[in-house]
């Protein structure tokens, strides 16, 4: 193969792959000029070698005149890739390449893969499948993990309960409730079995299993298990632990989506006290958590108190992320919104005028 043809990926996870420049650099390495149906023509190399080896080598690497990568330079790329004839088309073509070499790679369904190697091919390629988009693929490889397993090393072993909640939280992310509830289940069943209702992974568990159920409005039972997540948590990790103020972020989300922003607020302030106090004001969860609370006060009526919860955080979250980011628009459309539900329609057109601007600067 010719550097035209070839594109190494040296990722565990495929992660990579997720971000549109990294598949504008994949259209850019394997297509020749000018052609936009590149199926077939990419050899995906290595994926499946050991990357610990090749670790010294990387830390050897002379990169003393390397350069960083300048934002303009992005840009510049997104904004190829949003107005160049052919170039979506070309991505599909890339991701579906890369798709098809990563289920090659994948131990054939006739014979079933039995060890630690084989179950690790499986679940390397279902990573790089879900990260370019084949979730049934993805799917389909993780079934044949969890099925293999099952038969070798029994439905309750640690290393199948690994795969079982990977397969149910694509299955979720797929938006598939109906498949991913009874794995959720099962992992949580064999977790606080084996290793107890503190224990990482069974957080884990639960926490995934309230989110399906709340994504299929299955309120009362998600209430239970993130009332018992954070409980659980607050009492193996603390009260301000960044997961049990996940849990109480899960809760009061809730209870704000079902109509009860007074007992919402009461967690919101909470969390917001936690981070300011622990992080700093400027903190991206800082900024987040306060942009929760006045969202919540703001569905309550109480703008005066919401109003400087979203002024305040402005400046550090131009600071963070650029003067026209989608974080900084979103909170000056908030502010918009609510000075235009209190009747101040001239504050609010000002704010709705830079949120256009900013807009037409980044999108065009």
């Amino acid at each position: 193969f010719d550097a035209q043809q070839t594109l190494m990926v040296v990722d565990r996870s495929g992660a990579a792959l997720r971000t549109t420049c990294w598949l504008f650099a994949a259209f850019a390495s394997a297509a020749p000029r000018g052609k936009t149906d590149v199926r077939g023509s990419l050899a995906l190399l290595a994926y499946d070698v050991d990357l610990d080896p090749l670790q010294p080598l990387f830390l050897g690497l002379d990169i003393s005149s390397s350069q960083a990568a300048r934002r303009e330079d992005t840009d510049k790329i997104v904004a190829e890739i949003r107005v160049k004839p052919g170039i979506e088309k070309a991505n599909t073509a890339i991701r579906n390449a890369m798709a098809d070499a990563a289920m090659a790679q994948a131990p054939d369904d006739a014979h079933p893969a039995e060890g630690m190697l084989g179950w690790a091919a499986l679940e390397r390629s279902a990573a790089l499948c879900a990260a370019l988009g084949r979730t049934r693929d993805a799917a389909s490889l993780l079934r044949r993990a969890v099925r293999d397993k099952e038969q070798v090393i029994g439905p309750d072993h640690d290393d199948t309960v690994a795969s079982v909640l990977k397969l149910a939280d694509l299955l979720y992310h797929a938006r598939e409730y109906n498949d991913a509830e009874p794995l959720y289940r099962w992992a949580l069943q064999s977790s606080e079995q084996e290793l107890g209702r503190d224990n990482e992974r069974t957080f884990k568990c639960v926490d995934g299993l309230a989110r399906c159920l709340c994504a299929d409005k299955a309120y009362e039972d998600a209430e239970a298990l993130m009332r018992r997540a954070a409980g659980d948590k607050e009492e193996a990790l603390g009260r301000a632990h960044p997961e049990t103020l996940q849990s109480l972020t899960a809760l009061a989300g809730l209870l704000m989506e079902t109509g009860r922003a007074d007992e919402s607020e009461a967690y919101y302030g909470e969390v917001a006290e936690v981070c300011e106090r622990s992080l700093g004001a400027g903190h991206a969860d800082t900024l987040a958590a306060n942009a929760k609370l006045a969202d919540c006060l703001r569905a309550q009526g109480k703008f005066e108190d919401a109003e400087p919860l979203l002024l305040r955080p402005l400046a550090n979250q131009e600071r963070l992320h650029g003067y026209n980011s989608a974080e900084v628009l979103s909170s000056v459309r908030g502010l918009g919104a609510m000075l235009r539900e209190q009747g101040k329609l001239h504050e609010a057109e000002a704010y709705y005028v830079r949120d256009a601007e900013g807009k037409q600067k980044t999108l065009g």
